[in-house]
């Protein structure tokens, strides 16, 4: 599923966060002013990608601001 979000046009990173019961939370970020949704969606409704679920997450000042002042944003890259 990893090798073919990566394949998707428009899509920049694809970071993998394993999580219980053999399942894995996938995150897709797009490249500069893409729009990848509805591409993500296609590859799983046509079967390429099993996914439980799909969603975007537009950020979150928090967790921004967490991870800028924590210095976590400098050690993630």
């Amino acid at each position: 599923a990893r090798a073919t979000l990566q394949a998707l046009d428009g899509v920049a990173s694809v970071v993998a966060d394993p999580q219980r019961a053999n399942k894995v939370l996938l995150r897709a970020r797009p490249r500069e002013g893409q729009a990848i949704l509805e591409k993500i969606a296609g590859a799983v409704r046509s079967g390429q990608i099993p996914a439980i679920e799909v969603y975007q997450n537009r950020g979150d000042l928090d967790e921004a601001f967490r991870l800028i002042t924590t210095g976590a944003a400098v050690k993630a890259a």
